[in-house]
C-alpha cells in the first residue's frame, strides 16, 4: 500500500514539474514570431499544401519556387526542389527554405533572426544536451527529436540572412541523399580523370603529329581532345593547323599553276577561300589562273582556226575565231583572222569578174619593177642630150598564175631605145598573187611620157651683179645662189641644164661645165694701153675710173703748162724791155716747172696702177683656183633630180 502511495506521489511531482516546465517554456517562447519545437519538427513531415496553408495562416508570405542552395549547407547538391516563405520585411523574422520531393523527406531550412535562433536552441536544449561541433567560421548545435534532427548552424563571418540558420531533416535519408550526391561526384571525378588521361593522350599523338607536319590528322586528334575537355591553348592549335594546311592548299595551288595544271589548281584556291586569312589574295589568285585557263583556251582556238585556215576550211576558221571572241571580244588575232576570212570570201566571190591592182596586191615586186625601170631610163637620159621616149606597160597575171605582161614603145626620138629596153624591163622577176590558195587576176598600167632636153646657160657675174645671156624658163636664184658661194665670184659662168619631163612631172639636172674670167694679171696689159682701165678688169668696175681720171688731169696739166711754158718762153726770146723779159721770164719758168711735177704725178700713177692690177690679177687667179681645178676634173653638179614614176 506504502508503494502505491509512492508511485502516485511521484507521478503527481512529474506532473506538477512538466506543468511547470510547460509555463516556462510557454513564458519563454512568447515571441509570435517565432515558429515552435512542435511547429518545426511539424513541418519537416507535412506536405506543401499543409506547410502553405499553415504559413499564411501565420502570416508568411510566399515567394515561390528558388534556385537550389542546398550545396551552401551540405557541400552537395541535393535532387529536391526548393521553395521559399518569408515573414514580413517590418518583424525581420527571416525566410523558411523547403526542400521538398516526392517520396523524400522534407528538409526545412529556417534562416532566422539572432532571437529566434536563441529560443529555439533554448527551447530544444531544455530537454536534452545537443551534440555541438565546431568547424571554420561554423558552430553547429544538433539536437534529435522524434526522429528528426534540428541542427542549430550559427555562421560566424557570414552576416547574410543565412548567419542564423535551423536545418530540420531526416538524418538517415540525408545521409543517403548525400552519399548518392558524393558517389556520383567521385563517379564523375572519376570519369574526370579518365577523361583528363585520355585527354593527356590524345594531345601527346597529336603534339607528335603536329611537329611531324601531319597537320591534317593533328587537326583531328586536337579537334577529339577538345570534345572531350575544351582549352584555348589547344583551340589556338587548330587554328594553326588550319592555317598550315590552308597554305599547304595554297601551295598545292600554286604548284599545280606553275605545272599548268590550271584547273586542278582551281579547285585548290576555292578550298582555300573558305579557310585562308587571306581572302583578296588568294580571290586574286584565282582571276590569275581563270585568266590563263581563258589564255589557254584561246590559243587552242587560235591554233586550231589557224589550222583549218592554213587548209582553206575557211567555215570551220571562222567558227573557232568567233569563239575566240566569245572569250575576248577584242582579241587581235581572232579579228584579223575573221576580216581575212571575210575579205578572202568577198575576194573568191568577185574573183570571177574582178582584176585588183597589182600594185596593191605585189606592193614590193611592183616597187622593185618600177625601181629597175627608172634606172633604165635614167640610164638612157644620162647617155643622151635630147630624147623622146612613149611606151606603155602592161603587168597581166590571169587566174591561173599565168604571166601574159607586156609594153609597147609608141615613140621614140632614136630607135635604139627599144633594144635598151628589151634588156632593161625584165617581166619574168614579178610573181603572180595567191589569195587564200588561189590565184588571182591582177593587172597594172604603166605609161612612160618621157621628154629631155639639154642646153647651156651662160652667166657674167661682175660687180652690178648676175647677168645672164640666155633665156631660160629655170629660176635664176639657183644659179645666182652657186654663183655667189665662191670664194671670186665674178666671171663668166656656162652651165649645163637639162629638163626632164616625165608623164607632166618636171625633173632637172644642173651643172657647171666652164668659167673664166678676164681680171688675171694679163689685165696689166690694159693699163699700160690707159690708165685705170686694167684696175677696172681685175675690180669688175669697182675700181679704176679715179685713177683715170686722175691720170688724164695730170697729163692735161702737163701738156697745158708744156704749151704754156714753151709760148712765155719765146714771148721770153722776142720781148726788147727789161720788164717784160724778166715777166715772161718767170712765167716760162714757172709754167715748166708745173709741167715737171705734173708729168712725174702722170707717171707715178701709170706705174703704180700697172704694179697694182698685176698683183690683183695674181691675187684672183689663186681665188679662182679651186673652182678650176674642179672644172679640170669634170663638170661640176650642182643640181641631180633622177626621173620618179
Amino acid at each position: 500500500m506504502l508503494k502505491i502511495k509512492n508511485i502516485l506521489r511521484i507521478k503527481i511531482i512529474n506532473l506538477l514539474l512538466l506543468f511547470l516546465c510547460n509555463v516556462i517554456l510557454s513564458n519563454a517562447q512568447n515571441n509570435v514570431d517565432c515558429f515552435t519545437k512542435f511547429q518545426l519538427i511539424k513541418m519537416q513531415k507535412s506536405s506543401l499544401n499543409d506547410m502553405r496553408e499553415f504559413l499564411n495562416n501565420e502570416g508568411w508570405s510566399f515567394d515561390g519556387a528558388k534556385s537550389n542552395q542546398s550545396f551552401n549547407y551540405f557541400d552537395y547538391y541535393l535532387n529536391y526542389n526548393m521553395v521559399q516563405w518569408g515573414k514580413s520585411r517590418y518583424n525581420n523574422n527571416g525566410n523558411l527554405l523547403l526542400y521538398n520531393l516526392n517520396n523524400k523527406p522534407n528538409i526545412i531550412i529556417y534562416q532566422a533572426s539572432s532571437g529566434c535562433f536563441q529560443e529555439l536552441m533554448n527551447a530544444f536544449s531544455s530537454n536534452s544536451a545537443g551534440a555541438t561541433k565546431v568547424e571554420e567560421n561554423i558552430l553547429s548545435t544538433s539536437f534529435i527529436e522524434a526522429g528528426v534532427t534540428i541542427e542549430f548552424r550559427e555562421y560566424r563571418e557570414d552576416y547574410s540572412i543565412k548567419q542564423y540558420s535551423i536545418l530540420i531533416y531526416n538524418s538517415l535519408a540525408l545521409q543517403q541523399e548525400i552519399k548518392k550526391e558524393r558517389d556520383k561526384k567521385d563517379a564523375l571525378i572519376k570519369a574526370a580523370q579518365e577523361t583528363e588521361t585520355k585527354h593527356q593522350n590524345i594531345v601527346i599523338e597529336a603534339d607528335i603529329l603536329f611537329n611531324s607536319k601531319r597537320y591534317e590528322d593533328a587537326k583531328l586528334q586536337y579537334n577529339l581532345a577538345n570534345q572531350l575537355q575544351y582549352n584555348s591553348d589547344i583551340e589556338n592549335k587548330i587554328k594553326v593547323c588550319n592555317d598550315a594546311i590552308c597554305d599547304k592548299i595554297i601551295s598545292n595551288a600554286d604548284n599545280q599553276f606553275e605545272a599548268g595544271n590550271y584547273e586542278s589548281s582551281i579547285i585548290s584556291y576555292q578550298q582555300a577561300i573558305s579557310c585562308t586569312q587571306n581572302i583578296s589574295l588568294v580571290q586574286n589568285k584565282i582571276i590569275i589562273t581563270k585568266n590563263k585557263i581563258k589564255e589557254n583556251k584561246i590559243k587552242e582556238k587560235l591554233l586550231l582556226a589557224d589550222s583549218y585556215f592554213a587548209q582553206n576550211n575557211f567555215e570551220f576558221a571562222l567558227n573557232e575565231y568567233n569563239q575566240v571572241l566569245t572569250f575576248d571580244d577584242q582579241n587581235i588575232s581572232a579579228l584579223e583572222g575573221v576580216n581575212k576570212i571575210n575579205y578572202i570570201k568577198d575576194i573568191l566571190y568577185k574573183r570571177k569578174t574582178s582584176v585588183f591592182s597589182y600594185q596593191k596586191t605585189n606592193p614590193l615586186d611592183y616597187s622593185s619593177f618600177n625601181n629597175n625601170l627608172q634606172k633604165n631610163l635614167n640610164n638612157i637620159i644620162e647617155k643622151r642630150k635630147n630624147g623622146i621616149i612613149n611606151i606603155d606597160l602592161t603587168i597581166s597575171f590571169d587566174t591561173l598564175g599565168n604571166n601574159s605582161s607586156l609594153f609597147k614603145l609608141n615613140s621614140s626620138s632614136d630607135i635604139k631605145y627599144l633594144d635598151f629596153l628589151n634588156n632593161g624591163i625584165n617581166f619574168n622577176s614579178l610573181n603572180s598573187y595567191k589569195l587564200g590558195g588561189y590565184f588571182i587576176s591582177t593587172r597594172e598600167l604603166i605609161n612612160i611620157d618621157l621628154k629631155w632636153q639639154t642646153e647651156r646657160l651662160y652667166f657674167k657675174s661682175n660687180s652690178r651683179g648676175n647677168r645672164t645671156f640666155d633665156h631660160s624658163e629655170i629660176d635664176n636664184s639657183i644659179f645666182t645662189k652657186f654663183i655667189n658661194s665662191q670664194n671670186y665670184k665674178y666671171g663668166q659662168y656656162t652651165f649645163e641644164v637639162k629638163t626632164k619631163t616625165l608623164n607632166s612631172n618636171n625633173f632637172t639636172d644642173i651643172k657647171l661645165v666652164k668659167y673664166k674670167t678676164a681680171a688675171g694679171p694679163a689685165s696689166a696689159l690694159y693699163s699700160m694701153l690707159l690708165t685705170g682701165m686694167g684696175t677696172l678688169k681685175v675690180t669688175n668696175g669697182q675700181k679704176g675710173w679715179g685713177r683715170f681720171v686722175c691720170f688724164i688731169v695730170s697729163s692735161g696739166l702737163a701738156i697745158g703748162s708744156k704749151l704754156y711754158s714753151d709760148q712765155q718762153y719765146k714771148n721770153y726770146i722776142s720781148a726788147t724791155d727789161q720788164p717784160s723779159i724778166d715777166k715772161y721770164y718767170n712765167s716760162a719758168n714757172n709754167s715748166h716747172k708745173v709741167a715737171l711735177i705734173s708729168i712725174a704725178v702722170t707717171s707715178s700713177i701709170y706705174l703704180y696702177d700697172v704694179i697694182w692690177v698685176f698683183s690683183k690679177g695674181i691675187k684672183n687667179q689663186k681665188e679662182t683656183k679651186y673652182l678650176r681645178k674642179q672644172l679640170k676634173q669634170g663638170p661640176i653638179e650642182i643640181q641631180s633630180q633622177l626621173i620618179s614614176l
